[in-house]
């Protein structure tokens, strides 16, 4: 009869009215004392309830807790783990716990933590202590077992860990134990990982983890894999609230989240990547049903994670997992695909959403996605005052940052030019920060980023992209919205960088350049100068004003003392052909008279100063490789810009030419040709800048 399960259930009802000594006197005709109470118990009722699984057993586990006597609750406890817990076996090899108890010990603990978090509400309720040094040992023993593994060992593991909800915050093991289980968990994740089909898969788990903690880990293949990687993720699964008491294990915990978002990651990527081979197909088909489960794992936990865990281990996570993506960028070229950095900068969005409460936490997160390392930035450095050019030696036609670069564009097309370049935080967002200390830290810092702006148009061209069709729109629309600053700061990073190389732009300065032109132009820091001078006058953004205060500020570095600055004049022509129409705007719209405008153009009293340096010089005919003529006659040239209508028809100059301008120009003209008829020189330079003294002057 009392293998009923309602029978068995009947009497827990019993000993719940008339508590458990006066129900073991009638039910095993013992009297009332502590002694016999215990002997009946231990040898009665511990065997009874503790036999093989049967369908009764959870109502008998119910009667076994129910029997627990306050007075003597402890000894009972010890009792009922040693009769299914060998400590004589579990702890000496791993694996050794009977396997035939797992099903009841795990039922057992189940209710235990039922009971304990009833409890637990009740002030009067003086709970047992369930905590028991076999326990721990059984717990080790199931989590390094080999396969195969039942459902009952992950039910015996959550069960004695708890931490299955947010209020479940009572362990039955030790913290260290707890610890060697989560260690054990992310081994068996790890291992997984580096099991993976792909490479860029392997590589990131061994640079995430090459520096941490477990890095002298030795990651055995083996058959059972997919196994073991289940059972770690029921543990999981089962209690991840558990992450939080051990919290202080920064790169325990980073590590099991690190290793979840990499196995999503290549969750994605496999649905996604459709050039696989024969026996790669046969792997991943394999392995996808367990990623599946740790991506719907992964959307399960991303909001318990924002709530249940503080805020310094949401930023550790952040910053460990963006690192790993921008690792992902700097390694070889195998994982060049438009595909593949989409899928990156999808990932690193997750990143920000899932570890980033406002706009402040994600502008930090974005201060460490875009560090330094050794391969970026390659121009300009982020410094306290805003930029700080690189000194270093940089090949202009293979920078190894263009993958990273890649995928810093495709996070401003996907979340905006200001949060990613700008560093703008709005006002809601900093509005919702209650901290007066960090709405301080909000009104005194800056997130702008006017290095990167000059980085990526130094870069110039990535993988499938360039600062004209990409990058230049989303600037350009960007400082339209009025922060003006922020291009004049890039403009001062541009022009130093310009200045310190001083290299000559290669462009035809008989006419206007165009933006498409501008791919000629081999040093970085004078292209992307040209590529924002253009661009900005072009569309009027920049106009008359901003053309003459720079204007100024060249001529204020074109000399040092009396000596001309050689690395100014030689990016002073191809900036001037850039500024002509801009500056030629401000006496051409400011009267009819024909002499006044003249007299107040600083342009036109400049180039003429520039034209009278040129005929001080000696003829072209005698020039020789390595004087300033050259520059200094280029200057002049860049000045008077024209225009062709049809086949050499027509030639005008784009500007008005002053008086005073045309005199000289002629001076000089007359000059060089005169001494041509005489000797020629063969140079080719020689021939070129004659050939265009001549262009301007007939025009």
């Amino acid at each position: 009869m009392l293998d009923s399960p309602d029978a068995v259930r009947f009497i827990v009802v019993a000993v719940s009215i008339f508590g458990p000594r006066r129900i073991a006197q009638e039910l095993m005709s013992i009297d009332s004392g502590t002694e016999q109470f215990l002997q009946s118990f231990n040898e009665i009722m511990i065997p009874w309830c503790l036999k093989e699984f049967r369908p009764s057993t959870a109502a008998r586990l119910d009667l076994l807790l129910a029997l627990l006597d306050d007075e003597c609750s402890e000894e009972q406890w010890n009792t009922i783990i040693s009769y299914l817990v060998n400590g004589e076996k579990v702890g000496v090899f791993s694996g050794t716990m009977d396997r035939d108890h797992m099903p009841v010990l795990a039922i057992l603990m189940e209710k235990v933590r039922e009971r304990t978090r009833k409890s637990v509400h009740q002030p009067d309720s003086s709970e047992n202590n369930f905590q028991h040094e076999l326990l721990d040992l059984a717990a080790l023993s199931v989590v390094r077992a080999f396969p195969p593994l039942g459902d009952s060992d992950a039910r015996f593991l959550c069960a004695v860990l708890g931490g299955g909800s947010g209020d479940d915050k009572i362990s039955f093991i030790s913290r260290k134990t707890m610890i060697l289980i989560f260690e054990e968990v992310l081994r068996r994740l790890m291992t997984f990982i580096m099991d993976s089909t792909f490479a860029w898969v392997q590589d990131v788990c061994s640079l995430l983890f090459s520096g941490g903690s477990y890095s002298d880990w030795k990651l055995d293949s083996c058959d059972n894999v997919l196994e073991r990687a289940y059972f770690a993720l029921d543990i999981l699964n089962g209690s991840f609230f558990c992450l939080n008491t051990i919290d202080a294990e920064s790169d325990l915990v980073q590590g099991m989240f690190a290793a979840i978002f990499i196995i999503d990651w290549e969750f994605s990527w496999a649905n996604s990547e459709d050039k696989l081979e024969e026996e790669q197909i046969e792997k991943i088909e394999a392995r996808l049903p367990f990623c599946e489960a740790v991506h719907c794992f992964h959307l399960k936990i991303s909001d318990q994670f924002s709530k249940g865990f503080g805020v310094n281990s949401r930023k550790r996570l952040g910053i460990t997992l963006v690192q790993s993506i921008k690792c992902i960028m700097f390694m070889d070229n195998r994982f060049e695909s438009d595909d593949f950095i989409s899928s990156c900068c999808q990932w690193a969005l997750d990143i920000f959403e899932f570890s980033c409460r406002d706009q402040v936490e994600e502008q930090l997160l974005l201060e460490q996605f875009l560090s330094k390392n050794d391969s970026f930035p390659l121009w300009v450095m982020p410094d306290r005052k805003g930029a700080r050019l690189k000194t270093e030696n940089v090949s202009h036609h293979a920078p190894k940052n263009t993958k990273f670069i890649a995928l810093v564009d495709k996070l401003i097309s996907t979340i905006g030019f200001d949060r990613v370049v700008a560093g703008v935080i709005s006002e809601a967002s900093s509005a919702s920060i209650k901290d007066p200390l960090t709405d301080l830290a909000i009104n005194q810092s800056d997130y702008a980023r006017p290095w990167l702006a000059a980085e990526i148009l130094c870069t110039w061209k990535w993988f499938n992209g360039n600062v004209l069709h990409f990058f230049l729109p989303s600037f350009l629309g960007y400082v339209k919205k009025g922060d003006y600053g922020f291009a004049d700061s890039i403009l001062n990073i541009l022009l130093d960088g310009a200045l310190v190389h001083g290299a000559g732009s290669g462009l035809n300065l008989l006419w206007q350049a165009s933006l498409n032109e501008l791919e000629a132009v081999e040093e970085p820091f004078l292209r992307a100068l040209l590529s924002l001078l253009y661009a900005f006058f072009q569309d009027s953004v920049w106009g008359t004003e901003k053309a003459i205060s720079l204007f100024k500020l060249l001529l204020d570095k074109l000399y040092i003392a009396d000596a001309a600055n050689l690395n100014c004049l030689r990016i002073l022509p191809s900036i001037m052909n850039a500024l002509v129409e801009p500056l030629s705007t401000e006496f051409e719209d400011s009267t009819d008279d024909q002499s006044a405008p003249y007299s107040q153009s600083e342009l036109h009293t400049v180039t003429v100063d520039w034209l009278k340096r040129a005929v001080s010089f000696p003829p072209l005919s005698s020039w020789q490789t390595g004087e300033d003529m050259e520059e200094w006659l280029q200057l002049v040239i860049s000045c008077f810009p024209v225009k062709v209508k049809g086949r050499m028809q027509g030639i005008k100059p784009e500007r008005r030419v002053s008086p005073m301008e045309r005199a000289v120009l002629y001076e000089l003209f007359q000059k060089q040709r005169q001494s041509a008829s005489a000797v020629v020189n063969k140079l080719p330079l020689v021939q070129k800048l004659l050939s265009e003294l001549m262009v301007i002057s007939v025009a």
